[in-house]
């Protein structure tokens, strides 16, 4: 972790995703489990809620999906992940041409793995839950 630089202070909301990443583009193994180790917590106070922090998680969720595209021998579904992650972070700013041309890309480098893909369906329920009220 030292020699990827630590947690990177250029990312103000997603420091341990950016050094997970930078571990990842330095060679270092991980893996996806299958079931979750932990819940979120979801709370009125927390940073992920404040209206007022989203250009800035925009922002910083549009740079690490860049960074994962760099990892070497990313997995086609990751990589289809990352290019619609782009997409929804540039949507937030503003830019949606550039949000177009990133989703375009992402159902063009493989089409039929966007409707079976399965990290896509698995951040789309999360965010499902996020947004509906007195989910679970």
């Amino acid at each position: 972790m030292r020699e990827a630089g630590g947690y990177p202070e250029d990312f103000p909301y997603a420091q341990d995703e950016a050094l997970w990443i930078a571990l990842l583009r330095r060679g270092c193994r991980a893996a996806s489990l299958s079931a979750p180790l932990a819940r979120i917590r979801i709370h009125p106070g927390q940073t992920s809620r404040d209206a007022r922090q989203g250009e800035l998680r925009a922002r910083d969720n549009y740079r690490l999906a860049l960074a994962m595209l760099d990892i070497p021998g990313f997995p086609p579904a990751s990589r289809q992940a990352a290019r619609l992650r782009a997409a929804g972070a540039l949507l937030s700013l503003g830019r949606r041409r550039e949000a177009l041309s990133q989703a375009w890309t992402a159902a063009a480098e493989a089409p039929l793995l966007l409707l079976v893909n399965p990290l896509l369906r698995r951040r789309l329920l999360l965010e499902l839950k996020r947004r509906l009220p007195g989910r679970p």
